[in-house]
């Protein structure tokens, strides 16, 4: 499994992130945390994840994207359940399935560019042992660089 760094530094504003991904809800919201810091900042994402849910394409396991700068693209990933599983509202297949997806996205169109990811998932129950663990085998054979972004309030 590929060990995948965690520092210290703004998800939304690192110049060295091409790639943010985030978890979203399949209920259309950026109501919460990084999601509601992400529609702010970067509307366009915003605007993917409607067009995702007008289309129907917001379901578990799915992702939208968005390209909110010159080089710079925010990943909506949805993993976040409308029906709790075990106390928690995060799905963790749907959580793969959607990185796999995004990852194949990234190194098919994007050319492997530099990724973050927050503390993805955790804010809905989520277990960060578990995250980081399918984070780490979804980005094994990943050639570019991939950040965890520990950031307060998101």
């Amino acid at each position: 499994m590929k060990v995948i760094p965690e520092i210290r530094s703004n998800l939304l504003t690192d110049p060295s992130i091409t790639v943010i991904i985030q978890q979203c809800k399949t209920v259309n919201k950026f109501d919460k945390g990084l999601a509601a810091q992400i529609k702010t900042m970067y509307p366009q994402a915003w605007e993917a994840d409607c067009s995702a849910a007008a289309a129907g394409r917001n379901g578990l396991g799915n992702y939208s994207w968005a390209k909110v700068g010159p080089n710079k693209y925010v990943f909506n990933v949805y993993s976040c359940s409308t029906i709790p599983i075990q106390s928690r509202w995060t799905d963790y297949n749907a959580l793969r399935k959607g990185l796999e997806g995004v990852k194949w996205y990234v190194e098919t169109h994007l050319d492997s560019p530099s990724i973050g990811v927050g503390h993805i998932g955790c804010s809905y129950g989520g277990d960060w042992n578990i995250v980081r663990k399918i984070l780490s085998e979804v980005f094994t054979s990943y050639n570019g660089v991939i950040k965890i972004i520990d950031i307060t309030g998101a």
